[in-house]
């Protein structure tokens, strides 16, 4: 299911085959939604919404041009594999790789707006 357009939309809650993005004026999720093949973001900015997750299940993959999601983005693994979390806030596109070895479950990823922390600090000696 494709989202076009020039104004802002709302993605209704449906378990979806494919939804892809293509609108610069974004899309808001409507309530908790699945994706279980892909979700492709051309342009845009996909906002859960306050409380909502987007959920791309086991054999879902992503494709992105532009844009991102913010809010709560899960992958659910059926066994280990690889995925790109294309998330951001609204400081730019911060896309989070994963790659899971072992088991099933799920991973949730949330972005958060700030400074980003000290990864490392260099010590003289």
């Amino acid at each position: 299911m494709g989202f076009n357009g020039t104004s802002a939309q709302i993605i209704p809650v449906f378990p979806y085959d494919g939804l892809a993005l293509n609108n610069a004026a974004g899309a808001t999720l409507a309530g908790n939604t699945t994706v279980t093949a892909s979700l492709t973001l051309t342009a845009g900015v996909l906002s859960t919404g306050a409380g909502n997750t987007l959920t791309v299940d086991t054999a879902g993959t992503t494709a992105r041009t532009s844009g991102q999601v913010t809010g709560n983005l899960r992958k659910n693994y059926g066994g280990p594999g690889a995925f790109i979390f294309m998330v951001g806030t609204a400081s730019g596109y911060a896309p989070v790789d994963t790659n899971v070895t072992a088991g099933t479950g799920n991973l949730t990823v949330t972005p958060v707006q700030g400074a980003m922390p000290p990864l490392a600090r260099h010590i003289a000696c």
